[in-house]
């Protein structure tokens, strides 16, 4: 009889480079008794697929961009396993797998993978779960929440009604491109000089938040 204890868990989100993907991955291969499997590291960059097996031919692909949000890890030896992979498009968040034949090594390749992500966790990670669900679901609610307090008379003016639509709209693009905009996994592959350009996808989501809440104080 084969046993297989299967163990998951979801990350926040979080950033790392290189070296530090390094070390989770040495960590990791630490829980391996005989230490004689290779990393498969897999990023997606548009419509290509690169896939590597050491973190050293990753800094010298040339066609990668500084930094990218699409990437997978795979670490494999007889019935251990352990692998990595991203959120989705739509904002979902990234998660880790162990799989094994006792329960003890999934846990303790879990916790030894958690404890990383945990300190590299991105500054936004707070906002991708429930607060911007409750800010889209209370968007949406407007006209009940109003009908409700005795307040709708004033739903029905020009102003508020355009101000609630732009609110909607802009809420709703924040909801779904929130995958896009505050990535649930970030790998740094060059550091690059430039403070705007390492912090794109952030400035972008604050200036649309920013958009919001003149569009609902104007």
């Amino acid at each position: 009889m084969k046993k297989e204890i299967s163990r998951k868990r979801n990350l926040p989100a979080f950033k790392t480079d290189l070296a530090g993907l390094e070390f989770l991955v040495d960590k990791l291969l630490s829980l391996f008794p005989e230490r004689k499997c290779r990393p498969s590291i897999t990023i997606n960059v548009r419509n290509e697929e690169f896939k590597f097996d050491t973190l050293e031919e990753i800094g010298k692909t040339r066609e990668l961009p500084d930094r990218v949000t699409s990437f997978s890890l795979w670490l494999s030896e007889g019935s251990k396993r352990f692998s990595f992979y991203p959120g989705g498009f739509l904002g979902s968040a990234s998660s880790i797998t162990a799989v094994a034949d006792n329960e003890a090594w999934c846990a303790g390749a879990i916790e030894t993978a958690l404890q990383f992500f945990r300190q590299n966790r991105a500054w936004y990670s707070w906002f991708r779960g429930w607060p911007i669900g409750a800010l889209t679901l209370v968007a949406f609610n407007i006209p009940s929440i109003m009908m409700a307090t005795g307040l709708s008379s004033m739903f029905v003016t020009p102003k508020i009604l355009i101000t609630w639509v732009v609110s909607l709209l802009v809420v709703f693009a924040l909801y779904l491109g929130r995958g896009r905009l505050l990535p649930s996994a970030v790998l740094e592959i060059r550091r690059t000089e430039s403070v705007i350009k390492r912090h794109v996808s952030e400035l972008t989501f604050l200036v649309s938040l920013l958009a919001l809440l003149l569009t609902i104080i104007g």
